[in-house]
């Protein structure tokens, strides 16, 4: 199993008046990692909020971030060698860190997502599926999928953890196998709160993190 996808997620509770300067702001935490010329779109405040402003990517490494008026989302395709589950947390929490620093010090975190995608080469996706997931009572199918999500309170904050599985091809090389995806989202905060704590935030995380292994990845929460 290799990741091939992670993304954080961060929606803030006011509105950014220059998405701009947040992502570069963001940037500047990152040591400078989003080298190519970024993309600007001019927007009017009363544009839909959710509309990317500014996209801003690397061309060294496979960074990508985009910072609407009322989220911000990292997205990063790891490289070959940093795609086992068990060095994410170690590579890329710092990273996560500088987005979430910039978030809380210019605005205030309402809600927070953390989405990690995974590639399993295997040669019968859709058997697979049926033996881990549905106890071989599902016939020969073509397509079958999964969902499951387990509800928690960390720290008095309604998480989800969601764990999809379906049958995917791996892009680079069209070899057929099973996509997971865990996705641990928090519950979106009211106008009249303050906000996450980065205390909060962090702990977030790192139960995100608790998944990232070959057996925990795939395993259904109880």
């Amino acid at each position: 199993m290799e990741i091939i996808r992670v993304q954080l997620a961060l929606f803030l509770r006011d509105l950014i008046s220059r998405p701009d300067k947040f992502a570069e702001r963001i940037n500047q935490r990152m040591d400078n990692v989003f080298d190519a010329m970024p993309e600007i779109l001019d927007i009017p405040m009363d544009a839909p909020p959710e509309i990317p402003i500014a996209r801003f990517k690397s061309s060294k490494v496979p960074y990508l971030l985009n910072v609407s008026r009322m989220r911000c989302d990292l997205m990063i395709s790891p490289q070959e060698e940093n795609r086992f589950l068990k060095i994410i947390e170690s590579r890329y929490h710092n990273d996560f860190l500088a987005c979430i620093e910039e978030a809380l010090e210019s605005n205030a975190i309402a809600r927070i997502g953390i989405v990690y995608s995974a590639f399993e080469e295997v040669k019968n996706p859709c058997a697979v599926i049926s033996k881990n997931y549905f106890g071989n009572q599902i016939g020969d199918v073509d397509e079958l999928s999964f969902r499951t999500n387990k509800i928690h309170m960390i720290d008095d904050i309604q998480v989800n953890s969601i764990l999809k599985v379906a049958k995917g091809t791996r892009k680079s090389d069209k070899i057929n196998g099973i996509m997971y995806t865990r996705d641990v989202n928090s519950s979106l905060l009211s106008q009249k709160d303050t906000g996450l704590t980065k205390e909060q935030v962090v702990e977030i995380l790192n139960f995100s993190y608790a998944a990232l292994s070959d057996e925990k990845f795939r395993e259904v929460e109880r």
